[in-house]
């Protein structure tokens, strides 16, 4: 795969980052810097996404698939993906309801425990983020 000169350029920066210390401590960014690795790196992503849709396109139609477009593409994964997760839910579900009807109600409980212990994760995680 060709990089474009966008991505060539976004592939030079990350390099001259990586590689450059103009300051005294080497293992640390200003100020300027983190906001040019934070830039940078959006920006190399969003050319990678784009490039890896276009990809998975072309390797489609390599099998013997027809013709697609990269963002048609990327719209029927997010659906795939969302399909799976309501079933995986509803499996879940169908579980937990299964385990209560045959009397597992301490199973269920310690489900029920282990989440919103994961829940108090979630939000010190978020509180720290915060900080």
């Amino acid at each position: 795969m060709q990089l474009d000169d966008s991505e060539l350029l976004n592939s030079c920066l990350l390099i001259s980052l990586a590689t450059s210390s103009p300051h005294p401590h080497p293992h640390s960014l200003t100020s300027h810097q983190k906001a040019l690795l934070q830039q940078t790196k959006d920006e190399v992503e969003a050319n990678w996404k784009n490039s890896k849709w276009g990809v998975i396109a072309t390797e489609m139609e390599k099998k013997g698939a027809n013709k697609y477009h990269a963002d048609f593409l990327l719209k029927e994964w997010k659906k795939i993906e969302i399909t799976r997760a309501e079933t995986e839910a509803a499996a879940a579900n169908a579980a937990a309801t299964a385990a209560t009807a045959a009397g597992g109600n301490a199973l269920l409980a310690a489900a029920q425990q282990a989440m919103e212990n994961a829940d108090e994760g979630d939000e010190e995680v978020e509180d720290e983020a915060e900080d």
